[in-house]
This record gives structure tokens, sequence and C-alpha cells, in this order.
């Protein structure tokens, strides 16, 4: 996870990831960054900004119906899945943002600590 930005259930994918674009823009840190992967509701965001950033969005085929995998999407939904099970990111327990975004990187860093513990032992 290189940033997390967390905001209220009514704000749209497209305006996150406006606010998304900016503090990548703002930010050194990611100068090596060339492409975001996300669904038809990124389309556009960044480019009013030249960030130099592709956005890659992917799209339903037409006439598809029903749940079908794309490529990277499941990568995702896999981190998802695994940040699910711990118990401080289940719910929203915190009562400020910046606190949810805090224990969303230290459940990110412990996923990657135990990976790696796997990796050390295989």
């Amino acid at each position: 996870m290189l940033i997390c930005i967390c905001t209220s259930a009514n704000t749209a994918d497209s305006v996150a990831g406006k606010k998304l674009a900016e503090l990548l823009n703002n930010n050194n840190y990611f100068s090596r960054l060339k492409k975001i992967l996300g669904d038809n509701a990124y389309r556009g965001v960044g480019i009013d900004l030249n960030i130099g950033v592709t956005v890659e969005a992917t799209e339903r085929k037409e006439g598809q119906k029903g749940f079908v995998p794309e490529a990277f999407r499941w990568a995702v939904e896999r981190t998802f899945a695994w940040l699910n099970r711990q118990r401080r990111l289940v719910r929203n327990y915190e009562k400020k943002v910046v606190h949810q975004e805090s224990m969303n990187y230290i459940g990110n860093a412990r996923l990657c600590l135990k990976r790696y513990e796997k990796w050390l032992n295989s």
C-alpha cells in the first residue's frame, strides 16, 4: 500500500481518485510510479494535473453478465480480503479518519511482514 485515503461512504470513487492524484502530484517519493490500475470510475483521474502517471481503467465487455475476473483486479480484491481478517479493520472503530488510515497502514505492514516471514522459512 503506497497511499491510503479514507473518505466518507457517500464520496464517489472518482472524487477520492482525484485526491489521490493530487497527493501523488505533490509527493516526490512516488516518482517511479508509472501506472494506476482501476475500474471505470477512475477514468480521467489525474488528466488535469499532468502527473505523468497513466490510469488504466477496465470496463465490462459489451454483453458481459455476472462476475468475470479481470487482469490484476484479483490481486487487489485478495489484499482487501487479507486486510479484512484483521479485527481492527473489519469495522470502523476509529473516530478520526487519520486513525483509520493509520490502522490501514499498520495492517498492511503486518501483512507484508507475514509474507516476508513465509518467504524466509521456505
